[in-house]
């Protein structure tokens, strides 16, 4: 069971609830509602909230996000300089659009327990900062799994699931950490925090609602997250967040400002 799964297991255990009442409880959940009956809950919370957020490096510069979908169109203005951040596997992209090492990678404690042909796909990388999103602040699975597939990375960061779902209703406005779904996507929530660190622009290439994944060439791949995905950008264009894209695709169904014209 991810993350995900035993975080909507613990809010709903074995009852059956409406829309209302389990928005009410996801947002008691995230620390983010008002009222006696969960201010200690919230100040809980949002102490493990920001200790957690303090914990990671500041960006005081723009950040590229790097996702997986098919054809990417690297910005213009595009240099080392960037602060890097790939999604899973990502980082294939990064090394062909001749990056270098990545300044973070996200991904989900599920890592461990992927399948052969997945966990190859992210053999032999290297990150300098590896943030999983994950139930607990620790997996003891994690390690030795890096260490099977030479994935290096020179410190690991472990995000809760509760504090990234808490930074996703801070950061849009609703709890879009669930949605009746998967939730929104790695590559959709790095901007996010990347804000949040202190980014003052974020462009994100290589990401698409449609199917398919780059470097694979398989088109028939469909995205699960595509729902959630395409509210929470829209929702970041409408607050006039600084979050570009260079794929011309993905701003005209997003509203996402190109990269291009900014």
């Amino acid at each position: 069971m991810t993350g995900t799964g035993r975080d909507v297991a613990n809010l709903a255990g074995t009852k059956t609830v409406t829309a209302r009442a389990w928005n009410t409880r996801l947002r008691r959940f995230n620390g983010f509602t008002s009222g006696i009956q969960s201010q200690l809950l919230r100040t809980v919370r949002r102490k493990a909230f920001d200790q957690i957020i303090a914990d990671l490096p500041k960006i005081n510069r723009t950040a590229l996000v790097l996702g997986s979908g098919p054809n990417p169109t690297p910005p213009k203005g595009l240099d080392p300089g960037w602060f890097l951040i790939t999604i899973n596997a990502s980082y294939r992209l990064a090394r062909d659009l001749g990056l270098g090492v990545p300044d973070l990678t996200i991904v989900a404690d599920v890592l461990p327990a992927v399948t052969a042909a997945r966990a190859e796909a992210f053999a032999r990388a290297r990150t300098r900062l590896l943030v999983v999103n994950s139930a607990t602040t620790f997996d003891p699975d994690l390690e030795p799994f890096l260490d099977r597939i030479d994935f290096k990375a020179d410190r690991i960061a472990y995000v809760t699931w509760a504090v990234r779902h808490a930074l996703i209703t801070e950061q849009i406005g609703q709890p879009l950490a669930f949605l009746g779904g998967p939730g929104i996507s790695n590559g959709v929530y790095a901007p996010l925090l990347a804000l949040k660190l202190g980014a003052p622009r974020v462009v994100m290439t290589g990401f698409s609602l449609g199917p398919g994944w780059y470097p694979s060439g398989d088109t028939t791949a469909r995205r699960i997250h595509a729902k959630e995905d395409r509210v929470a950008c829209q929702r970041m264009a409408a607050r006039g967040y600084p979050v570009f894209t260079s794929d011309p695709a993905f701003a005209e169904v997003t509203g996402l400002r190109l990269w291009e014209a900014a």
